[in-house]
């Protein structure tokens, strides 16, 4: 395949047998038109994968954490690095989330660790050590006051950002454990955390259980299960309080919170485990599978509206819109984050 006709795929099409819509017809004048531009390519020094990233509030900032322990600052106006932040350890950065106002970023490692560094000072301000093993997924409420952290142990952590406590353990209700060793968990792991509206955290795990827990009363809502049982590996609120969650078996379940029903089921289970979700402009979803290419899914109409190969052919494995939406960063296996320009028509 050329570089050239590697940003775009499908423009406004269905994918036959791709998608199941539940909840009525489609409306006949189909999705905006999708187009994605490869706008650069941000290559960190040692080549390692990129585990994660994210960008900061106002878009100029994106954070990119590899599997080498590094952190790289990059500004997306110059396309320069301004900054790299070590792992003490390091060890792998599974996750990154900016705090409120961008001053704050939270690093999430494979050691079971969460770092608080202040951006402008380069410093390292706080350490959440838990009683953990890997962190996987780390994730700020809005405000900014709570920070949330899946870990491989099946629990889910949440810390007071200000006091730099931990205020509460939400323990996997099903399957959660003792470990028989430090090393061995007896639990699945909460691979991702998202926040959503009304105060609701979504956590779902390596078992298929996807919880909402309340996080004023800290006691669950519901659980929502994974059709098949097979793993949740990234989940994400989007507009009216839809949840996306991706699983291992190539699946991504789109569910209405409120019903607890799921709406739509999009993915191509040929293609590898979900990697990353991401909602971005007008409801368009982003998914990473392991087959080395980005979908971008019309919610509202259920479509496949473009796919994005990654031009290192190895697979995206952290994904992150801009604030405004325009921009999807998509960080693969290779060490290379590609930024997509995202522009939609009308149909």
């Amino acid at each position: 395949m050329s570089f050239r006709y590697a940003a775009l795929l499908m423009l406004g099409a269905a994918v036959a047998g791709g998608v199941v819509m539940a909840g009525g017809p489609v409306a006949a004048a189909g999705p905006p038109r999708v187009t994605a531009t490869l706008a650069a390519a941000l290559t960190g020094s040692d080549g390692s994968g990129v585990f994660s990233v994210a960008f900061g509030p106002g878009g100029t900032t994106l954070a990119v954490g590899d599997g080498q322990g590094s952190t790289v600052l990059w500004d997306t106006r110059t396309r320069r690095r301004t900054a790299t932040l070590t792992d003490p350890r390091g060890i792998a950065v599974n996750s990154l989330a900016f705090g409120r106002g961008g001053t704050t970023l939270a690093a999430g490692d494979a050691n079971g660790d969460v770092y608080l560094w202040d951006i402008a000072t380069r410093r390292i301000t706080a350490i959440f050590t838990q009683p953990a093993l890997e962190v996987y997924s780390v994730a700020f409420a809005p405000g900014g006051a709570t920070l949330a952290a899946g870990d491989l142990d099946g629990s889910t952590y949440l810390w007071d950002v200000a006091t730099r406590k931990l205020t509460a353990v939400l323990t996997d209700p099903v399957f959660h454990r003792k470990p028989a060793s430090p090393d061995i968990p007896a639990s699945p792991d909460v691979a991702s955390v998202a926040f959503g509206p009304g105060h609701i955290l979504a956590a779902g795990d390596g078992n298929g259980g996807l919880f909402l827990w309340n996080l004023t009363t800290r006691r669950l809502v519901t659980t929502l299960s994974d059709p098949g049982t097979f793993g949740v590996g990234s989940v994400a609120f989007g507009p009216g309080g839809i949840l996306a969650a991706g699983d291992d078996n190539g699946s991504t379940y789109l569910w209405d919170t409120a019903t607890r029903k799921i709406i739509a089921t999009l993915g191509d289970r040929s293609a590898g485990p979900v990697r990353a979700v991401a909602f971005g402009p007008g409801g368009i979803l982003a998914v990473a599978e392991g087959n080395g290419l980005d979908y971008l899914w019309n919610t509202a109409a259920g479509q496949l509206v473009a796919t994005l190969a990654d031009p290192g052919r190895t697979g995206t494995w952290g994904m992150a819109f801009s604030p405004d939406r325009a921009t999807l960063a998509a960080g693969d296996y290779g060490g290379t984050t590609y930024l997509w320009r995202i522009s939609r028509r009308p149909p």
